[in-house]
């Protein structure tokens, strides 16, 4: 009993990309067994390889998060790397550093200020910078391989070891630890999961929610659907002192506008408009 109480209360949607990761590992595991597939060597190739794609894939976590787009990140990658390359070629290995820094964090601003500030779609914004930062990475070097001999650069962010442990291992690392960190331990601005006004009501509210807006995240910053205490979607209704608004859906468009409700006044002649 206690098993499949487990298994109901275990969110299928989230594991089901590890089961898939399991599976594949099993699978080539034993057609792949007699070639050295196990091997630790193969297998620190492996880490190795997928190492760069797995620090870029904690980034587009966070644009995914937020409902959004990113298209141009292997333009911005190719940007930054020649940045560095092209620097390092007759400068000392912090000003490699950060030329490529630099550069990525440019590109990420001005997609950012496009998509944030003047309400443009990130889907086109994005297509766009992607041919854009491809050609501008075509004509940095002339279409020519830049080859990258500072030794402590390539020793520390590359082929090198730090205590006997590839540098890439560690970096990729650091990079999921501070990606769990930040995704995780850092304060929420989510209107649903972080009620800004716990105590203001309002006389005239804007509503735009988005559409489409998946709120898993938010629920479980608040306890889940059991352990939520939220009085904006736990209200009294037809005798039921903890009716619950909260949709059955990964939906939370109306749980936007219950958030909404809960700040009108209603204890004035006019009480409050919600447009």
């Amino acid at each position: 009993m206690k098993r499949i109480e487990l298994l109901k209360g275990a969110d299928l949607q989230r594991s089901v990309i590890y089961v898939g990761f399991f599976t594949i590992f099993l699978f080539f595991a034993f057609t792949l067994h007699d070639d050295g597939f196990l091997t630790t060597r193969n297998l620190t190739n492996i880490v190795l390889q997928t190492a760069p794609a797995t620090i870029m894939a904690i980034g587009l976590v966070f644009v995914v998060s937020a409902g959004e787009f990113d298209l141009s990140f292997g333009s911005a990658v190719a940007v930054s790397a020649l940045a560095a390359a092209v620097a390092l070629q007759n400068q000392p290995m912090v000003v490699g550093v950060l030329a490529g820094l630099g550069a990525g964090t440019l590109i990420g601003a001005l997609n950012g200020v496009l998509v944030a500030y003047l309400r443009l779609p990130s889907f086109l914004v994005t297509l766009a910078s992607l041919g854009l930062f491809a050609g501008i990475a075509r004509s940095m070097t002339d279409l020519r391989s830049i080859p990258v001999i500072n030794d402590g650069f390539t020793g520390f962010f590359g082929s090198g070891k730090i205590a006997s442990v590839p540098s890439l291992v560690i970096w990729t690392v650091v990079a999921v630890a501070a990606g769990h960190f930040l995704y995780w331990h850092t304060p929420e601005h989510s209107t649903l999961s972080n009620d800004a006004f716990p105590t203001r009501e309002f006389d005239f509210m804007l509503s735009n929610p988005p559409y489409g807006k998946s709120w898993k995240t938010d629920l479980q910053r608040m306890g889940g659907k059991k352990g939520m205490s939220d009085h904006r979607f736990l209200i009294e209704h037809a005798g039921d002192p903890e009716y619950s608004l909260v949709t059955r859906s990964s939906d939370g468009q109306m749980l936007f506008l219950a958030n909404k409700l809960s700040k009108m006044k209603r204890d004035t002649p006019l009480g409050s408009r919600i447009a």
